[in-house]
């Protein structure tokens, strides 16, 4: 009997604790001197939105020509772009190549799991997960479970 209690408890101590994994934005701001902050951080999936809290114009563009906002930003307007693949990617503004950043884009690998022998899954027993990682590690690898509604 204790142990059914635990699992329900263990469950619902990780839907509470775990940040969503839905692909979020981040914002970088351009300034008169520069884009803060300079480099971000995120993993693959997530977007960038660069908003233009300068006085005057600006264009980001890619320093080996992959991305580029399709228009130039005029002062209060913002663009956005998606980064699926993992990778550095550095970038300058088109009408002043000394203001420059970065975005590093982690790889974050996804599980895909399906619940064995039920439809529903209902937390009075154990629960039997069955999937694979994307990128095969034949090290093997820890896989973090979140429970979401």
């Amino acid at each position: 009997m204790r142990r059914l209690l635990l699992l329900p408890l263990l469950v619902f101590a990780l839907a509470a604790a775990s940040p969503a994994t839905a692909a979020s934005s981040h914002t970088v701001s351009i300034i008169k001197a520069g884009f803060v902050p300079a480099a971000v951080t995120i993993p693959n999936g997530d977007s960038v939105t660069w908003k233009n809290n300068d006085t005057a114009s600006h264009q980001i563009v890619s320093d080996n020509g992959t991305f580029t906002t399709t228009r130039t930003l005029a002062p209060g307007e913002s663009a956005t772009r998606v980064f699926p693949q993992a990778g550095t990617f550095a970038y300058h503004d088109a009408s002043n190549t000394a203001l420059m950043g970065t975005v590093n884009v982690q790889e974050i690998r996804s599980v895909s799991v399906q619940p064995v022998g039920a439809q529903k899954v209902m937390f009075t027993h154990a629960l039997a997960l069955r999937g694979q990682v994307s990128k095969r590690n034949s090290n093997g690898e820890e896989v973090l479970v979140q429970a979401r509604p």
